[in-house]
């Protein structure tokens, strides 16, 4: 019994686990079963709800991932987004042992991101679903599906990426597909391919599109309207951007014929833009256009409006102010307040643009026209248009302050054209610094400032007169280099060149300039680089070629005047500065010209002009400094014409004075007694100037001329003594260098040698730059040469030639040089000074050289050393002196007798005694009959050492008869009788 009842409750829990298994799973299948009815009815807030109580239900069911598949579809197809993607990517793991579900959670991820607008992760789960699916799709029309969709809203995600390049490539892959879409996802396709073709300017490849697929093709008729007009545009865009305007005006004007406003207005702009600029090839009158508009539009005139408004200001934008008026004029009077408003601001542009007569004027009718309807302007952004035009009105009427007031309502809408405006107005109310930092906010602004001549050459011009020169040419430079400089604008630039001491660029630039204007500025260059004779040539020119007389012609005429003073053309300055000083009796240079033209003239020595003009100098000095001046000017011409008198006259009433002119007035009075040679009250007046502390400058000149006073007439002594009283009080002077040279000069004169040579030293010692250093040196070489202290002498010698080169051998230093080197090697001085002498005078080639040959053979013939020498010399010497005897037989007589001793001394008795009686000759022509007779003995005696006993008896008895007293004729005769 025990047994039967456990067999019985074994079959009854077997029994019972079959039941309740039988029963589970009859129940997920149902669920399962109930979602996927709920999908395929479409009611997809069933599939959700069903999913979710399936999911709790049965957490480990193998049915899990198909059943979030269809919950994630069905929140897409809810536009439930963000749960669509919450419960695809919960799928995504279960996905892995299953291909069709792993494709199909991509693709719904990819539709999914691409409705969130995250192109990019769209991108990347559609590339996965189309390479999963392109395999299955031939034989499933699941797979098909996916992959094509995939394939077109991955081109549409390239699209809106930007990647035009895979979006169309994707989206020509799709369109082969387009049996798959429906016929409105076909037509956006094809709208954005073709905005593909045309972003990556491929309009060849939209020109065949449309040839083959366009007007007159069936597919072409099955699409709408809208989709047709589109496809016209992009077709009619293609056509132009290939220069097909005809093709092109074609396609617009059939927009334009049937399409609806909207694109009928972008279609009409085209097509007018077309027979406008192309009216060759479109052959079509714009006006045809003006007159379908109208008449498409009637009812609707607010489009209309509108559409004129837009053509009125691309017109204006392309600076077609004619079309863009008439544009603006078709708007109707009731037309929308915002339109009118528009209307107004843009025909107030254009009055000044494009209008007649002064542009000032046109600035204030425009300005009028804005201000009248200023009220109604309610838009913030138009009413700062407003504000901007204004302040430009303003501007071009020189209204500074006004346009600035008027920019001062936009502190934050401010852009290029308004700092512009700003920093002009400051610019002309001269506040400089506030308009270089207006214009740097341009300058930030780079494209802005790199496109804007105007505002570039402001900002140099503002740079200028903020003293920074050196960046106002920098920016003019690069102006010039664009070729964006006008003549006008070009010579400010030559100006700021000119004031940047810039000369040459500034020359160079203005020669380049055809204007009058131009050549002021040339001269003006020439002038500031010292080059007068240019400069004046220049003022004369471009004064010749000045017809007004404008403030800078003054300027040129005294310009011109003051470079021929410094030209040196004294008569000419004097006169131009006069003419000047007549012309422009009250400019403010008049002094200036009067007070050059006086020293011009003093120049010259016409003292009659230059005590003119300074006297009208002093009678146009507008301060103590000018007129102190042309006092001293005064006084010094009095002087140099002789009229002493009137000099003191002049200066006497200053010297009772205190103050520093009168100072110089006595300093002029003592300079003006020594031209008088009144020594005794020069040297009064300036000894009451020496201790005067207050004028350091005249106290220490005051010493000096002491010195020099006393050296003018020579009085040495005196002189010396206030040279030195100059150098002990004043070490470290103006004059020191020269008071030291004169010095030595005193001492020089006054044989004291040696104190000579100490200031001299002194002076070349310690005064390397000094003017004095030249003299100084020749000074040391001589006194060295005449102590006989050659080594000294031709060290100095030496030193002057090595710095002094071309000059020192002018006044024949380096002959010197040469006579030192052998005086130092201990030759007779005698000699050496002949030497030189000899050949300074032209050695054998000149009576003078011939002459001092015959000394120098003298001296040479006193010592035995240089005995040869003086053969040698009167050999050469006697031949040519013998051709010209009646002026050299004096010295050739020297030569003649010279020789003939020298070869009676080396027992050559015959050319002895030849020599001797021509040196007897040549003594009787100058009748010196003590060396005739001598000559004549010396001629006996030779005669008589060789055997010529006949010769020597004969030139005796001539000796007899000629000289019978002199003490030769009784040797000669003591030497016959002997015979």
């Amino acid at each position: 019994m025990k047994n039967n009842l456990r067999k019985n409750l074994f079959i009854f829990a077997i029994f019972a686990l079959y039941a309740f298994s039988g029963f589970a799973a009859k129940t997920e299948n149902s669920s399962y079963a109930e979602i996927l009815s709920a999908y395929q009815s479409g009611f997809y807030p069933g599939v959700i709800k069903y999913a979710e109580k399936f999911q709790k239900s049965y957490p480990n069911s193998a049915n899990k991932c198909q059943v979030l598949v269809l919950q994630g579809e069905s929140h897409f197809r809810l536009s439930q987004f963000d749960e669509a993607l919450k419960v695809l990517q919960k799928a995504q793991p279960l996905a892995s042992a299953s291909n069709e579900m792993a494709v199909k959670i991509d693709y719904w991820l990819g539709r999914t991101f691409f409705e969130l607008k995250d192109f990019s992760s769209a991108q990347k789960y559609l590339y996965l679903s189309a390479s999963h699916s392109k395999n299955d799709a031939k034989d499933s029309q699941e797979s098909e599906t996916i992959y094509s969709y995939s394939v077109y809203f991955a081109g549409k995600a390239c699209y809106f990426e930007k990647d035009f390049l895979r979006s169309a490539m994707l989206l020509e892959n799709a369109a082969a597909n387009g049996r798959n879409y429906t016929m409105q996802e076909f037509q956006e396709l094809l709208i954005t391919l073709l905005s593909s073709w045309e972003k990556l300017g491929n309009n060849k490849k939209i020109s065949e599109f449309y040839s083959n697929y366009g007007d007159g093709s069936a597919a072409f008729e099955s699409f709408s309207d809208f989709t047709k007009n589109r496809i016209r545009l992009y077709a009619g865009d293609a056509e132009c951007a290939l220069e097909n305007y005809e093709k092109a005006y074609s396609l617009y004007e059939k927009v334009l014929s049937e399409a609806d406003s909207s694109l009928s207005l972008a279609s009409l702009q085209k097509a007018y833009f077309l027979s406008s600029n192309f009216p060759q090839q479109v052959k079509k009158d714009p006006g045809e256009i003006l007159l379908a508009v109208e008449n498409k539009f009637s009812e609707k005139p607010e489009v209309l409006d509108e559409f004129y408004l837009r053509l009125g200001i691309d017109f204006f934008n392309v600076k077609d102010y004619s079309k863009a008026l008439t544009y603006l004029g078709g708007i109707s009077k009731n037309a929308d307040i915002y339109i009118l408003n528009v209307k107004a601001l843009y025909t107030a542009q254009i009055m000044v643009l494009n209008g007649f007569g002064p542009v000032s004027v046109r600035a204030e009718e425009a300005e009028k026209l804005l201000l009248s309807r200023f009220s109604s302007v309610k838009e913030k952004d138009l009413r700062i248009s407003w504000y901007k035009q204004l302040a430009r009105f303003e501007g071009l009427q020189e209204k500074w302050s006004g346009c600035l007031e008027y920019l001062s309502k936009i502190p934050d809408s401010m852009d290029a054209s308004c700092n512009y405006w700003q920093a002009f107005s400051l610019y002309n109310l001269e506040k400089y610094p506030q308009a270089l930092s207006s214009l740097e906010k341009i300058v930030e602004n780079e494209p802005v400032w790199k496109n804007s001549t105007e505002s570039r050459i402001l900002y140099a011009l503002v740079l200028a007169k903020n003293n920074r020169m050196q960046d106002a040419c920098n920016v003019f430079a690069g102006l010039e280099e664009n070729k964006a400089l006008s003549d006008e604008m070009r010579l400010n630039y030559v100006r700021i060149l000119i004031e940047s001491s810039k000369n040459e660029q500034a020359f160079a630039l203005a020669e380049k300039i055809d204007s009058t204007q131009a050549v002021y500025f040339q001269a003006l260059a020439k002038f500031n680089l010292n080059e007068w004779s240019e400069s004046a040539l220049l003022f004369e020119k471009y004064l010749a070629g000045e017809k007004s007389d404008t403030k800078q012609k003054t300027f040129a005429l005294f310009y011109q005047g003051y470079a021929l003073f410094r030209n040196l053309n004294f008569s000419q300055s004097c006169d131009v500065l006069l003419d000047f000083a007549s012309r422009y009796s009250n400019h403010e240079l008049v002094w200036n010209a009067l007070i050059t033209a006086a020293h011009a003239a003093s120049q010259n020595s016409d003292f009659e002009k230059a005590q003119f003009a300074a006297e009208s100098a002093l009678g146009r000095a507008s301060d103590e400094v000018k007129k102190q001046e042309s006092v001293t000017l005064c006084a010094s011409i009095y002087s140099d014409s002789k009229n002493y008198a009137k000099a003191e006259a002049l200066l006497s009433p200053y010297l009772k004075q205190s103050d520093a002119f009168a100072l110089q007035c006595s300093f002029s009075l003592a300079q003006i007694y020594a031209l008088q040679n009144k020594i005794k009250e020069a040297d009064s007046v300036y000894s009451s100037l020496k201790n005067k502390k207050s004028d350091r400058n005249i106290s220490e000149e005051a010493v000096y001329r002491r010195g020099e006073l006393f050296y003018s007439v020579n009085d040495f002594k005196t002189a010396s003594t206030r040279f030195s009283e100059y150098t002990m009080q004043f070490p470290y002077g103006r004059f020191y260098d020269s008071a030291l040279f004169y010095e030595a000069e005193c001492q020089s004169e006054l044989q004291q040698t040696e104190k000579a040579l100490l200031k001299y030293e002194l002076l070349v010692r310690n005064f390397p730059a000094s003017s004095y250093r030249y003299p100084a040196l020749k000074k040391l070489c001589m006194l060295y040469r005449q102590s006989q202290d050659y080594p000294a002498a031709l060290s100095y010698a030496r030193k002057i030639l090595a710095e002094y080169g071309t000059q020192a051998i002018d006044d024949k230093i380096d002959i010197q040089e040469k006579e030192l080197q052998k005086l130092a090697g201990g030759e007779d001085v005698r000699i050496v000074e002949k030497q030189t002498e000899y050949e300074n005078a032209g050695a054998l080639t000149t009576f003078e050289g011939r002459k001092a040959g015959t000394e120098l053979a003298e001296l040479f013939a006193q010592d035995e050393t240089t005995k040869q020498q003086a053969v040698s010399l009167a050999q050469r010497i006697l031949p040519l002196q013998k051709k010209n005897l009646e002026q050299e037989h004096a010295f050739a007589a020297k030569n003649a007798f010279f020789l003939a001793s020298y070869n009676r001394g080396i027992s050559k008795n015959i050319e002895s005694a030849e020599l001797y009686l021509e040196a007897a000759q040549y003594f009787r022509m100058g009748s010196n009959e003590n060396f005739a007779a001598a000559s004549l003995y010396g001629a006996v005696e030779a005669f008589d050492a060789c055997g010529k006993f006949a010769n020597a008896k004969e030139t005796a008895a001539l000796l007899n008869s000629l000289y019978p007293n002199s003490p030769q004729n009784e040797g000669a005769r003591r030497i016959i009788d002997r015979n």
